[in-house]
């Protein structure tokens, strides 16, 4: 089975419970291609980049799915044909994307950066730009103090 991530953003006139209903449209649509939902992630109302079909918002989906490369060519024409769908978009994910994509959820759950190096608070941030802010307003206080004496 294929991994891919489809994102969708459907019309903002659909309301809640049509943002709902075209959801489970497209989760059977799936569904009937063999594929299955790993995620779901409603990102809600969103201002687009520019007008889609003379509207300025729309509400984005992002679906985690996998399923048989079949899935994908029978899950973009049913969205194409539909007016409710602005825009939609399917990535594939390789072996090498997934297993990077894994690794850096580990981080982020274990609290590291990119890096691998373990990640600060915001108190922590707080405290150490006051204390730089502290000394950068000491050393500048002893330079009037400093005089050269020839």
């Amino acid at each position: 089975m294929r991994h891919y991530e489809l994102t969708v953003v459907l019309d903002p006139t659909l309301g809640e419970e049509g943002v709902g209903r075209q959801i489970e449209r497209i989760k059977a649509v799936i569904a009937g291609q063999g594929g299955q939902v790993l995620k779901e992630d409603r990102w809600g109302m969103r201002s687009l980049a520019y007008r889609l079909s003379k509207q300025t918002q729309g509400f984005y989906v992002v679906f985690e799915l996998e399923g048989p490369a079949v899935l994908v060519a029978e899950v973009d024409r049913v969205l194409r044909l539909d007016e409710m769908v602005l825009r939609h978009l399917v990535i594939h994910y390789d072996a090498k994307t997934l297993a990077l994509r894994e690794e850096q959820l580990m981080r982020r759950a274990a609290g590291q950066d990119e890096t691998g190096r373990v990640r600060r608070s915001d108190e922590d941030d707080d405290e150490s730009r006051r204390r730089s802010r502290r000394s950068r307003d000491d050393d500048e206080g002893d330079d009037d103090d400093e005089k050269e004496v020839d």
